[in-house]
């Protein structure tokens, strides 16, 4: 039972090392909880081990817990949706709503106050229309992303894919990767884009910024 104890001591303390932030915290156990799942396991092996060679009442207690833990930490990723999460998945809507070519309704992801490229909103939705229009835009995918949270404002960088007309011949569609610097803010508790701060085309052997 030593051996476990200090076996749980060292992992949760290497887990708790590796916290510096909140959004690290929130990260851990509601987005990616692998690392906890890993340490339970590794506990909870070390656990079985000494039950079964012991046999004692301490080392049940301490599997249930592991168990317990793991099937916590579980049901919290199913029912929380994080901050991150959230940015996420309206970039993914958003994405669909352009390949179907549905540009007007992406107004409800913009901020009533949107500063950046294209502004006010009204004439980003516009320009919008117009340049997938013009370049015959057929796909777009989000193949990476990066969001960073502080508190209402979020930091999201974003490489997307759009399978449009060759801007050179104008005629065989090529892919065109393209990244994005966005600014989002959290308002009456739903995530909204503020400010398209940059836009790029990028070498397609280039990962990006």
């Amino acid at each position: 039972m030593f051996v476990a104890n200090r076996i749980l001591a060292f992992d949760v303390a290497s887990l708790i090392g590796d916290i510096s932030s909140m959004e690290t915290l929130k990260r851990i156990f509601f987005e990616d909880p692998t690392v906890v799942y890993v340490i339970a396991g590794v506990v909870l092996l070390v656990l079985i081990t000494v039950w079964f060679r012991r046999r004692t009442r301490g080392a049940t207690l301490y599997i249930l817990a592991a168990l317990m833990l793991a099937a916590f930490v579980f049901v919290l990723q199913m029912l929380v949706t994080t901050d991150r999460e959230q940015i996420g998945q309206a970039l993914e809507e958003i994405t669909v709503r352009v390949n179907a070519a549905d540009i007007e309704s992406l107004d409800e992801f913009i901020d009533e106050s949107y500063t950046g490229l294209w502004a006010p909103k009204r004439q980003l939705l516009e320009s919008g229309q117009t340049m997938f229009k013009r370049a015959n835009v057929r796909d777009v995918r989000i193949t990476d992303k990066k969001i960073e949270v502080s508190g209402d404002r979020a930091d999201v960088r974003v490489i997307t894919a759009a399978l449009a007309d060759d801007p050179f011949t104008g005629n065989m569609p090529v892919t065109i990767p393209i990244q994005w610097r966005l600014k989002w803010i959290k308002t009456d508790g739903r995530w909204k884009l503020r400010e398209i701060v940059s836009m790029k085309p990028i070498n397609p052997m280039q990962k990006g910024d």
